[in-house]
């Protein structure tokens, strides 16, 4: 073969390689490390006695509704991809074991559709009612401000001797205040720093100093109005590659465009 036809020839093979990458599908895994748990359309099921179920399987954890009557709803779409609704009250899903509670440094994300109020709308990825020490735990609220046109992420947290931390992002204006989808995140990177940011963005530092939990369960849902379609947590603090990671994976897989 002429040597200009073999030139010819690998030009080709190369054009036709790079053709191949440019339009190959591209992988729709988050990729943390020190991830605990990811949540998405992909665990979403039921056992057997019809008891809703969201599983990583990745990382061996399912959480499930505790009873028919805890259920959450499902046949709820964004993109393509099944997201569950729950009610506020009873609907909820748990799981026997407390993730994050006494870590140092932890981060959660979780995208959420629901129906902010001034007195906050909460999302508790962990939390636990003790009879003994009242209310502990880990909780990310939905808020309205009170010119209830722009809402905010609210972190909040009780430890076992029962004191208490509220950090607010900033706020970002939602003119539709039911019916968005928003990035609600926390990251801690020590017992006194964390930060809690909306959409990616409008991050607001907190340095108060909490103690440790004692706490054996986790609940997805509880107290919370609306629709979740994802959730992530990372035992330690994102680093902005990371945040910035979750936020562009959320965006590809459910269609947003959080800047």
């Amino acid at each position: 073969m002429p040597k200009d036809t073999r030139k010819r020839s690998l030009i080709q093979r190369v054009k036709l390689f790079q053709s191949w990458v440019k339009e190959a599908p591209q992988s729709d895994t988050l990729e943390v490390a020190d991830t605990v748990a990811t949540l998405d359309d992909s665990g979403i099921g039921e056992d057997g006695g019809g008891l809703v179920t969201w599983t990583d399987a990745v990382h061996g954890k399912s959480w499930k509704a505790p009873g028919l009557a805890n259920n959450p709803g499902r046949g709820n779409m964004l993109n393509g991809h099944e997201v569950l609704s729950f009610d506020g009250a009873t609907q909820l899903l748990k799981l026997s074991e407390m993730l994050i509670a006494n870590l140092p440094a932890f981060s959660l994300s979780v995208l959420v559709n629901g129906n902010p109020s001034q007195g906050g709308n909460q999302f508790n990825a962990y939390n636990e009612d003790s009879s003994a020490g009242g209310f502990k735990g880990v909780g990310l609220y939905h808020v309205s401000t009170s010119d209830n046109d722009h809402i905010a992420a609210q972190f909040d947290m009780w430890d076992d001797a029962g004191a208490n931390l509220g950090a607010q992002s900033g706020d970002v204006a939602n003119d539709q205040v039911n019916g968005q989808w928003n990035l609600l995140q926390v990251v801690q990177t020590s017992k006194s720093e964390r930060t809690v940011y909306i959409d990616g963005a409008n991050g607001v530092s907190d340095t108060t100093v909490v103690g440790n939990f004692t706490l054996n369960e986790s609940f997805i849902g509880s107290g919370f109005n609306g629709l979740v379609a994802f959730l992530h947590i990372k035992d330690g603090a994102y680093g902005a590659d990371e945040r910035g990671a979750v936020k562009s994976h959320v965006n590809s897989r459910y269609g947003l465009a959080f800047a």
